[in-house]
């Protein structure tokens, strides 16, 4: 029983070694992509923001005007 047991725990060792690799991207460019995205989530509320503070004349302005036939 125990002759058995020695070869199945040698297999699942390396078969948990095997599929414990390397990570899939680079630290540096996880953190450069972190910062990149990081940005443009700032940059959008930044514009949210201004366009909410904007007086309503020229939002009023920018309506598209119709001809009456």
């Amino acid at each position: 029983m125990y002759k058995k047991l020695i070869p199945l725990s040698i297999f699942t060792i390396i078969l948990i070694n095997s599929a414990c690799g390397p990570a899939a991207e680079d630290r540096a460019y996880m953190v450069k992509r972190g910062k990149e995205v990081q940005d443009s989530i700032s940059n959008a509320i930044q514009i949210a923001i201004k366009v909410a503070d904007m007086p309503s004349s020229i939002t009023s302005t920018t309506a598209v005007k119709t001809t009456p036939k």
